[in-house]
């Protein structure tokens, strides 16, 4: 089976929305703009994640129009993953489980070549 490696967290912000709605459970439209200043941009990057089954919204119209986003189940865990990765990456992630298991000889190499 061929892997497809354009995936939807391919796509800019997807990534960044998922954790803010983690960490808020709630977010209002105006609150996508911590992700990225571009509000149409991150508007239609949740929307995206609404159509992919990861996050839910309902609009409300009074006293304004504004749209408000939660997970669903499966994005909890989705987001639960993406924040884990983050906090790998920068190094916040002390328990070294992963590093440990993977073969020493494996970790000491330092270019692609010997992968």
């Amino acid at each position: 089976m061929k892997t497809d490696y354009k995936w939807l967290f391919c796509e800019n912000d997807l990534a960044g929305i998922m954790i803010l709605v983690l960490d808020l459970k709630e977010v209002r439209s105006r609150d996508l703009l911590r992700v990225n200043s571009g509000y149409y941009r991150v508007k239609s990057g949740a929307q995206r994640l609404v159509e992919c089954g990861l996050l839910k919204s309902y609009t409300v119209d009074k006293p304004h129009q504004a749209t408000t986003y939660m997970l669903t189940e499966k994005g909890v865990r989705v987001a639960t993953l993406l924040k884990s990765i983050r906090s790998l990456i920068e190094e916040e992630y002390r328990d070294g489980s992963l590093y440990e298991e993977y073969p020493k000889e494996r970790r000491d190499c330092r270019s692609i070549e010997n992968f």
